[in-house]
């Protein structure tokens, strides 16, 4: 998957940081397939280790619970993550419970890589270490491997006016209070249709008739 720049890994990452969910539309189903794959991999529960090429450690204070939406690449070796950084960086030292080892995988089978899978729930243990050219975060993941079943990214408790994609290729765009559809929105078919629809906490409540659909 190396495409320099553009690699795969890259551009889905990309699309995963987005708050616009538009965006993931031409992935669908596939980063549930990666975790699918991903979870058929032995379970690696130890210390890892990601750095960053820049200083974001002020976005990370001890006890806030967070989630990282991008599959984190990371490394069980403190020594190869240092390699990849630069003069300002960010270190993370993570207490991992489901991480995917797919070093064997990998064209730097030395590199002692660990995947983290989207979505991965962490707490930030103590605030960071901060140094001139070094900070420091230390992580503690906070699920199971089971929590992660459905893909939070895809399918979390969205708020407001939201789009959520399914495996079909249909979409829903309308208001959402705490993951339940609410008051009006459009549900748009693979094949073009739309059509406005109404919910109160997740039921159904009317439909317009096939006149009245958008084109």
């Amino acid at each position: 998957m190396e495409w320099a720049d553009e690699s795969l890994c890259r551009l889905l990452n990309k699309a995963l940081r987005k708050e616009d969910r538009s965006t993931l539309k031409p992935w669908f189903s596939y980063p549930k397939l990666l975790h699918t794959a991903l979870k058929k991999l032995p379970r690696a529960s130890e210390n890892l280790w990601r750095g960053v090429d820049s200083d974001v450690s002020e976005n990370y204070r001890a006890n806030e619970k967070l989630a990282w939406w991008c599959f984190s690449s990371c490394a069980s070796n403190v020594k190869v993550a240092k390699e990849f950084l630069g003069s300002t960086l960010t270190l993370f030292m993570i207490e991992a419970k489901n991480g995917k080892d797919i070093s064997a995988y990998s064209n730097f089978p030395g590199e002692d890589k660990v995947i983290l899978i989207s979505g991965t729930q962490i707490r930030v243990v103590d605030d960071p270490l901060n140094h001139e050219t070094f900070n420091l975060v230390r992580l503690m993941e906070l699920a199971d491997e089971d929590d992660y079943e459905v893909l939070p990214v895809l399918e979390d408790k969205m708020n407001g006016r939201d789009t959520s994609f399914y495996d079909d290729e249909n979409t829903y765009t309308g208001g959402w209070v705490a993951g339940l559809k609410e008051g009006k929105g459009v549900f748009t078919w693979k094949n073009g249709d739309r059509y406005e629809m109404e919910y109160s906490q997740n039921i159904f409540l009317l439909t317009d008739s096939d006149d009245d659909c958008i084109m």
